[in-house]
């Protein structure tokens, strides 16, 4: 019988038994120290229904960081300025749709300098109907508003689901389970390229994105890829996307990795949201 895990997105909410819950994050390069260091903070939380506590806790970190250290590389995922070529950000042990995720993203400096980092999708509005975050936020010493989060944003609503919340991934990063997953079968979700910024005046490519799966014995083995399409509108018919698991690799303990790496024009980067994602397993 199969069975799928369905996932509410009350999505993207750090939660544990413990009182503490602990984010993490570095940076390495082949060019000078490799396997730096960085935490990215201890803090107590209250599990929430539905919300971005994980966005706005690091955002706060974060701004902390930089208030005390302006030269601190954590600027890199602000400022997307100065980005050393394939310094790599690293945020470990993130829940996300179920699951306990890393995310990683590659600092780009052609046609445009790009750190790629994961993304809250909170499509709340304010009492005049406005978005309450940005599309593209820029990083502000000085809060926009007290909600406030450059791991929090405003895009394009899925038309299927009418996600008030989901994941984007910014240009060259990748998601991969922090654990195996029992006889996976089939991963799906939704998935589009979303809007440029408030007003989708910036050029933005579509981009591939990859599907893997791996039993760490033999290394990552790709199981599709698509080239998204990109989003018109604030509101959207998302394409769906399936991803069946080889027979060969059915009943095996299997590790998951979402990767999108996108193209982009001189004045902007690609930037893929993913609702609804679900990973179908095998009883």
């Amino acid at each position: 019988m199969k069975k799928a895990y369905t996932i509410i997105l009350i999505s993207i909410i750090l939660f544990s038994t413990e009182a503490i819950s602990l984010g993490y994050g570095f940076f390495d390069t082949t060019n000078d120290e490799t396997n730096e260091l960085l935490d990215v903070g201890y803090w107590d939380f209250i599990p929430l229904l539905i919300g971005p506590d994980f966005a706005s806790k690091l955002s706060i970190y974060v701004d902390d960081e930089l208030a005390e250290n302006p030269d601190s590389r954590l600027q890199y995922i602000y400022s997307q300025t100065d980005i050393p070529k394939n310094k790599t950000a690293k945020i470990h042990d993130m829940y996300v749709y179920g699951y306990t995720w890393k995310f990683e993203g590659k600092g780009k400096t052609n046609n445009y300098p790009t750190m790629g980092y994961p993304v809250l999708i909170d499509r709340a509005t304010d009492e005049f109907g406005n978005p309450v975050h940005d599309i593209a936020p820029s990083y502000s010493l000085t809060p926009l508003y007290p909600e406030y989060s450059f791991f929090t944003a405003y895009d394009a609503m899925n038309l299927h689901t009418n996600n008030q919340y989901s994941l984007r991934l910014n240009y060259m990063s990748y998601m991969s389970t922090t654990t195996a997953i029992g006889k996976v079968s089939n991963i799906s979700f939704y998935a589009m390229a979303g809007l440029s910024d408030s007003d989708d005046a910036e050029n933005i490519r579509r981009g591939r994105f990859y599907v893997y799966v791996s039993d760490r014995n033999g290394g990552w083995t790709r199981i599709g890829n698509e080239r998204s399409i990109i989003v018109s509108s604030e509101s959207e018919l998302f394409p769906h996307y399936s991803f069946d698991v080889p027979e060969d690799m059915l009943g095996d303990e299997l590790f998951v990795k979402i990767a999108f790496y996108g193209q982009t024009y001189p004045a902007g980067f690609s930037r893929l949201i993913i609702d609804d994602l679900v990973i179908t397993t095998l009883d």
